[in-house]
């Protein structure tokens, strides 16, 4: 399975407010916000693996940005069903 598969699977799991709670940090991305999602996602034995094998701090920033992107995108169709 691979990396945007797992973070796939895992935000398809997310409750209605962690999804929120996740979409407005990538949204926001205020001081903090790449950090409060990390470790959020983190939890995830398959998401955490992701993030331990990253090389250097910009790939890290680059898959956590991934991360936030698939988050988006899952509550913005959310919304969109919603209405």
């Amino acid at each position: 399975m691979n990396n945007v598969s797992i973070v796939k699977e895992y935000v398809d799991k997310l409750n209605d407010d962690d999804l929120r709670r996740l979409y407005e940090c990538h949204r926001d991305n205020l001081q903090g916000d790449r950090a409060r999602l990390a470790d959020f996602v983190s939890r995830d034995r398959g998401v955490e693996r992701i993030l331990r094998s990253t090389s250097c701090s910009m790939e890290w920033f680059d898959v956590v940005d991934e991360i936030g992107s698939i988050v988006s995108e899952k509550f913005e169709k959310s919304i969109l069903m919603a209405s």
